[in-house]
């Protein structure tokens, strides 16, 4: 058989695996594994795409040499092109193996006490199941956290291997100092409450790495507000302007005006009001003032059905109180 035979038949055997390959690629690329196999295990793919081109260079250089070192070249690129394919066929199986780290989203309402959580996952094999927590977390000393479970959840994924769960919760007010939230589906993944604040920055101050990371979800509930606010001003016609709001509250709002006259003191205005859904109050309010009243008093507070009933003193007294008082001196 002439060279020119031989090199064609040559490069119709290098053709033929090259063609396969290649066709393999485009599935894997078209099925999205080629992407993930990429970013999950770049290096083993990396390596065998390099020995698969390696391979192909060497099997073509044998070609154009003809002589006693083409088999042995040949034989060379055959191994190498089967060591490349191994690293792919390994890349592929260990993504194939792995699941996706589930993704959480959460949202909390301080006035409701109420959280919508959103845990999503894709590629959950039918063996593999998917752990869901909802946590009430209290901070202690030396930076210990304590964790109160309200929500326990495990779940398996659809026939696609997909995982959507949606969770509510609600959370009794004023019992933590946060609300934790965290999903994962294998061993060692669950993340750690007590590390997350320490997360990111070593104690030198450089920043940790995240690869292999558990994630969670830690929203800090604000504080309930001791007392709404009040403002006060005067109008022309001797009219009381009083502004009342409120935040991160759903309780009732109490207002109370006394004023004091040369002879003792009389109630002007007693009002009560509830926020809205979201737990905000924005009233104001207009207070004619009679004549004969020299001083006013006013408080605003949040009344509980505990609280005994009292006179308000006007002048105020000044003692501390779970409220907002006013005092103003009527214009003459």
């Amino acid at each position: 058989m002439s060279p020119a035979k031989d090199s064609a038949k040559d490069l119709a055997q290098v053709a033929g695996p090259l063609t396969a390959v290649v066709g393999v690629i485009t599935t894997l690329a078209v099925t999205g594994v080629l992407q993930r196999t990429q970013r999950d295990h770049g290096v083993w793919l990396l390596a065998g795409f390099a020995c698969v081109l390696f391979a192909a260079t060497i099997w073509l250089l044998a070609t154009v040499w003809s002589g006693k070192g083409e088999r042995p070249l040949q034989s060379l690129a055959a191994a190498i092109f089967a060591v490349g394919l191994g690293f792919a066929v390994v890349a592929v199986i260990q993504t194939q193996q792995e699941a996706e780290r589930p993704s959480v989203s959460a949202d909390f309402n301080p006035a409701t006490g109420a959280l919508t959580a959103s845990v999503n996952a894709d590629g959950l094999p039918p063996t593999q199941r998917i752990v869901i927590r909802v946590d009430g977390l209290n901070y202690g000393d030396s930076g210990k956290v304590s964790a109160s479970n309200l929500y326990f959840g495990v779940l398996g994924a659809n026939p696609d291997g997909v995982v959507s769960e949606p969770v509510h919760v609600t959370v009794p007010a004023g019992q933590y100092d946060a609300i934790g939230v965290k999903a994962w589906t294998g061993a060692d993944e669950e993340c750690s409450y007590a590390s997350e604040t320490t997360a990111t920055i070593r104690p030198s101050g450089k920043t940790v790495g995240q690869r292999r990371r558990p994630g969670c979800i830690i929203l800090t509930i604000p504080p309930r507000p001791a007392s709404p606010t009040l403002m006060a001003s005067w109008a022309s016609g001797r009219i009381l302007v009083l502004h009342v709001a409120s935040t991160n509250n759903l309780g009732t709002v109490g207002l109370r005006a006394v004023g004091r006259m040369s002879s003792g003191t009389r109630i002007l205005a007693a009002w009560t009001g509830n926020p809205d859904s979201s737990g905000k109050l924005n009233v104001i309010l207009r207070l004619p003032v009679a004549a004969d009243v020299r001083t006013i008093c006013v408080e605003a507070r949040f009344p509980r059905p505990t609280d005994k009933a009292t006179a308000l003193a006007c002048p105020l007294h000044g003692k501390a109180v779970a409220a907002t008082q006013v005092q103003l001196a009527v214009p003459g």
